[in-house]
């Protein structure tokens, strides 16, 4: 219909780690490996004690999209701390991939049609995390549509207002998202100091995992 004309902007991988004895604390650690920058990777503890061996690229930095499978292996085994946590020879299924859409594209509405989700762009450029907003788009869907159901009128002048609610729940945290990211890129030294003030004050961890996950504002 003419409303999606750009080809996703970022990717990222899955791979699923059987019989891992190693990384046993956790439910999940996010690693900055330098080549990433302003992506990211991360082991992830799924159902049945299963790990999720995740990469994300996204754009700003050196990585590109076609660099993926050579840098999920590559951090794999050779990261200091990913494969101290996998070990030296993982039970590790094979690696999946899939595009990553992000920052809400310019319409998300027309006559007769609302797009949600990951189809409109509803996912964090810092993180690549998309689920809450997967969710609350659609319940804000649902609510703009019994809404035009009960006036007889799902037009596109109507429908305009999911573009004008989604916006102000979530439109400037991906314009936020995207300075911090390139921030991220230029001074890696952020990060640094970041962890030295979460080494000094621990709570600031829930905090710095608030904001990630999109429950606490950018701007904090």
């Amino acid at each position: 219909m003419g409303l999606v004309n750009e080809p996703p902007q970022a990717i990222c991988s899955r791979t699923y780690v059987k019989d891992n004895k190693l990384f046993i604390r956790w439910d999940g650690i996010v690693f900055y490996a330098p080549q990433l920058l302003p992506g990211y990777c991360a082991i992830l503890r799924e159902a049945g004690d299963e790990l999720n061996f995740c990469t994300y690229i996204t754009p700003g930095g050196n990585a590109k999209n076609e660099d993926l499978a050579q840098l999920n292996d590559e951090i794999m085994k050779n990261h200091p701390y990913v494969s101290k946590s996998l070990g030296p020879t993982p039970n590790a299924e094979k690696m999946k991939h899939a595009p990553l859409r992000y920052g809400g594209i310019k319409k998300s509405y027309g006559h007769h049609l609302l797009i949600i989700g990951d189809a409109a762009g509803f996912i964090d450029p810092l993180t690549g995390e998309g689920i809450q907003y997967a969710m609350e788009s659609g319940k804000i869907a649902a609510q703009v549509l019994i809404e035009g159901f009960k006036r007889g009128d799902v037009s596109e002048p109507f429908l305009k207002r999911f573009q004008k609610c989604w916006y102000k729940r979530w439109g400037n945290e991906f314009r936020w998202s995207l300075k911090i990211s390139s921030m991220m890129f230029r001074y890696p030294i952020l990060l640094d100091a970041t962890a030295n003030m979460i080494k000094k004050q621990p709570r600031l961890l829930s905090e710095w995992g608030e904001v990630m996950t999109g429950t606490k504002s950018k701007t904090w």
